[in-house]
């Protein structure tokens, strides 16, 4: 029964009895039977709800009435202000691992303002101490920070938010430096995964808040998977897609009789299995395959993927799950087609394989699905014509001619199976119709006999349900008279303090690490601000010729953005870059001072500074770029507009640089700083801005005859 009802009957019984409706026995064997009311030790999702509402209606207060002034404080003092708020989740921390049981509404709302604590924090000093660092870094300090904090409170919600955080990692800007790597953000999520096993194992009643934190954990790994393809430019890329996705769609069908928590396994498996299909029908993708060279990266984490599908598949093969092994078979085939195409097979015929393939899989699924009367097997067949359909819409490899002959045969073979099922359905219809219609005609013959025999089909229906127990859907067989009690068995969380791991157990373990993470937290600040102080102290001192906008939009800043001009220079490296590929500039400097690119390259200077950069567009053997730092703090309120606004003539930026870092210290007009200069006429930013940029800052020359006539 209702939790409200067992409720409501308890708080009336006493007033019944009062008024003489029934006896104190019969109040007694009530309220046995019907049993006590579940208590849960773990977050209700509508409160959670409101007190995630309420955080973020505070957090969007505090952001608005700090936006206006925070760029007004000093950099000490935003560093006071993000102490202070640390300080605060701290404290709320050590009363969570104090007082509060694991796992409780409690915890869930500590862990979550800490993790945005930390967050907000992070995110504000990285933007006063501005380096160019990309997420990847913040991002590893906020997550290993956040890890211990998950087992301390046993908050699912936190988890949640930390594998947010590590999917943001994977999609945002890619930078391969040494904190950036997708290795870090591997051994993260194996980090949080024994938390994830114990919330599976144990089965907490918060079973929605499992659901997510599954679908959480598996979009970050494919994201992280991605992130790791992206960055190395792995070989054979699709068959790793394939195989996670298979893998991940094998563990789903595995786990299935198992709870609800293996839906996100099959559904981000079988969209990962879709992309498979997309692709894999292009003609291209056989093409940059087979021009691609298969590194021993790529193989040994081949190997890898291969091991983990036969385990998938023989797993499956266990369980007699046919229709699973021949979707799970599918990065078996593209892995087998890819190294053909490697040796020596053309893309022209991997891709028709692998269409052919695509479609005997979909055959297979609509002949299983429709003898087994599985509706998710015949979507899976429509699902996958669509895609590839998608996918010929698309493919410009294939004429007009050649586009519309496929989307005509597939509409017609579409309006086929459905006028096949149709016609099916419609001939069941008849056949119960008719054989309703002879037992209608029996029965009138009985009656036009004078047979008296009476058929009470009501009575018949209402004995066969009072005299046998109902049955579930699993084919188990449950008294309806069992009390609630006993049919909804409670797994009760109370022993969290009491038993379980070791953690709960010795608590000065406990502690020991609570203490180790308040004060790395507390640190945290510091260390930000002194990757800065390195740079600014050690850093190769440089000036840039460059222009300037502001971005900022509504919100205030202290900030202008900048182009650094003639970002480009000669490639020094072996193959020719690609777009977005990170890149390592040589940088030398002038006698006067003005920075000049010696050199572009994937490798790393044995002498001299260099600057990581991001490759924009590649022509012959010059290359363009963009840096990864492109600010300069400034002070708005005595900064002339016109100079980020309309200015055309030269600005000079001074940069300090140190291992492949910078930062802008300032920018300056004719030697002046840009708070106390004042713009030049629009002549005078005309006749700049003709100015070759390796002249800028060179002494001016003397008019030759030829330019003395051209004025004349």
């Amino acid at each position: 029964m209702n939790k409200q009802r067992i409720v409501w009957l308890h708080e009336q019984l006493p007033e019944w009895e009062e008024k003489g409706w029934i006896s104190k026995e019969h109040a007694a064997q009530m309220r046995v039977f019907y049993g006590t009311v579940d208590t849960k030790k773990g977050p209700s999702l509508r409160r959670l709800l409101v007190l995630l509402l309420g955080l973020l209606l505070t957090s969007l207060g505090l952001f608005l009435l700090f936006a206006g002034y925070w760029y007004s404080f000093s950099p000490a003092g935003r560093m006071d202000w993000c102490i202070a708020l640390l300080l605060l989740a701290v404290i709320a921390l050590g009363l969570g691992v104090w007082k509060v049981p694991r796992g409780s509404i409690y915890a869930e709302g500590i862990g979550l303002f800490y993790v945005a604590a930390l967050t907000i924090s992070t995110v504000l000093m990285s933007d006063t101490y501005y380096t160019g660092e990309g997420w990847g870094f913040y991002s590893l300090l906020i997550m290993l920070l956040t890890l211990p904090v998950i087992y301390l409170l046993g908050s699912g919600f936190t988890m949640m938010a930390y594998l947010l955080i590590g999917l943001l990692w994977s999609v945002s800007v890619r930078e391969l430096s040494l904190w950036g790597e997708p290795v870090w953000l591997w051994l993260l999520l194996a980090a949080g995964s024994p938390f994830f096993a114990e919330r599976l194992r144990r089965k907490t009643r918060s079973y929605l808040s499992t659901l997510w934190l599954s679908w959480a954990y598996v979009a970050a790994i494919f994201g992280t998977f991605f992130f790791t393809i992206n960055s190395y430019n792995l070989s054979l890329s699709l068959f790793f897609v394939a195989a996670l996705s298979a893998a991940t769609y094998a563990l789903g069908s595995l786990s299935r009789e198992q709870g609800l928590w293996s839906l996100p396994f099959r559904g981000i498996g079988v969209l990962g299995l879709m992309y498979v299909v997309v692709y894999g029908t292009f003609i291209s993708t056989w093409q940059e395959e087979a021009a691609a060279s298969a590194d021993w990266l790529s193989i040994g984490l081949g190997l890898v993927a291969l091991v983990l599908v036969v385990g998938g598949l023989n797993a499956l093969w266990q369980k007699r799950m046919g229709t699973e092994i021949l979707i799970t078979f599918c990065p078996i085939i593209v892995g087998l087609l890819m190294l053909s195409v490697h040796w020596g097979l053309t893309p022209l015929t991997g891709s028709i394989l692998f269409n052919l393939y695509i479609v005997l899989l979909a055959g297979v699924l609509l002949w299983q699905g429709t003898v087994t009367k599985r509706v998710a097997l015949v979507n899976g067949c429509i699902f996958t014509f669509l895609a590839m359909i998608a996918a010929r819409f698309f493919d410009p490899t294939f004429s007009f001619v050649e586009r519309g002959f496929t989307f005509m045969v597939t509409g017609v073979a579409i309006f086929a199976v459905n006028l096949f099922y149709m016609w099916r359905k419609q001939t069941r219809q008849a056949q119960v119709n008719s054989s309703v219609a002879r037992a209608n005609r029996r029965l009138r013959r009985r009656q036009t006999l004078g047979d008296d025999e009476h058929i009470d089909v009501a009575a018949q229906t209402d004995d066969s349900v009072n005299g046998t127990a109902a049955e579930n859907s699993d084919g188990n067989v449950t008294d309806s008279r069992e009390p609630a009690a006993t049919a909804n068995p409670v797994n009760n969380e109370s022993d969290t303090r009491k038993g379980g791991p070791t953690m709960r157990n010795k608590v000065y373990i406990k502690w020991i690490l609570f203490v180790v993470v308040g004060i790395l937290t507390l640190l945290s600040p510091f260390f930000i601000q002194q990757r800065s102080t390195s740079l600014l102290q050690g850093g190769g001192e440089y000036q840039w010729p460059v222009s300037l906008s502001r971005t900022a939009g509504w919100i205030p800043s202290d900030y202008l953005s900048v182009k650094f001009l003639g970002s480009r220079g000669p490639w020094q490296g072996g193959r020719l870059p690609v777009h977005d590929q990170e890149v390592y500039v040589w940088v030398s400097a002038k006698p006067n001072g003005i920075l000049e690119v010696t050199g572009v390259s994937d490798k790393k200077p044995t002498a001299g500074d260099y600057i990581l950069a991001r490759v924009t567009r590649v022509e012959n053997t010059d290359v363009e770029f963009h840096l990864l730092f492109d600010r300069v703090t400034l002070d708005l309120t005595k900064v002339n507009p016109a100079f980020y606004t309309t200015y055309k003539g030269t600005l000079l930026a001074t940069l300090k640089i140190k291992d492949g870092y910078g930062v802008v210290t300032g920018v300056y007009s004719r030697g002046v700083s840009l708070e106390m200069a004042t713009p030049e006429s629009e002549a005078q930013q005309e006749i700049d801005s003709r100015t070759p940029l390796n002249q800028i800052g060179e002494p001016p020359t003397a008019p030759t005859a030829t330019d003395a006539a051209g004025q004349n």
